[in-house]
């Protein structure tokens, strides 16, 4: 303290300035961070509670974050992700139908997704799968946008 006094009290007040400025600006990008992390985990919150009551055994995605998301789930539903190639989408088909499965669900993100409906991912992925839009559920991030996240209800196409 002695020593703070000594250097901080003992020069003009140009530089007393700037060194609380630089003060104020760390604590508001701390707090700001904070802020984030807090919005980040209630976004998290919200979509494991949501997935947890999923009855199907399989959620899809292709945003390189959701598997992490997703840990929390039971065990009972798998989250495969897919790496935004065309194989992806075949080995998704493949494991749903070796398995029986006719309904998935694809979580995908507005900013990361290749799978939107008119990118060549998205239109690969309807000749197999059909999408519910009754069955859409939408995670907004207000504050961190990126992460906005949006479930989508798949339904397998018979004889494809």
């Amino acid at each position: 303290v002695a020593l703070f006094q000594q250097e901080f009290c003992g020069k003009s007040r140009l530089r007393k300035g700037v060194i609380l400025l630089i003060f104020f600006c760390a604590i508001a990008s701390q707090l700001t961070g904070l802020h984030l992390l807090i919005q980040k985990k209630n976004l998290s919150n919200n979509i494991v509670k949501f997935c947890s009551n999923l009855e199907t055994p399989i959620i899809a995605t292709d945003v390189f974050f959701a598997p992490e998301e997703l840990a929390g789930i039971p065990r009972t539903t798998q989250v495969l992700f897919l790496n935004g190639q065309e194989i992806g989408v075949r080995f998704l088909t493949a494991y749903a139908d070796k398995n029986n499965v006719r309904q998935i669900y694809l979580l995908t993100s507005d900013q990361f997704s290749t799978f939107s409906g008119d990118k060549p991912l998205g239109m690969q992925l309807m000749k197999y799968w059909k999408i519910d839009p009754r069955a859409q559920r939408y995670f907004p991030s207000k504050y961190a946008g990126m992460m906005s996240l949006r479930l989508h209800k798949l339904d397998r196409r018979l004889g494809k």
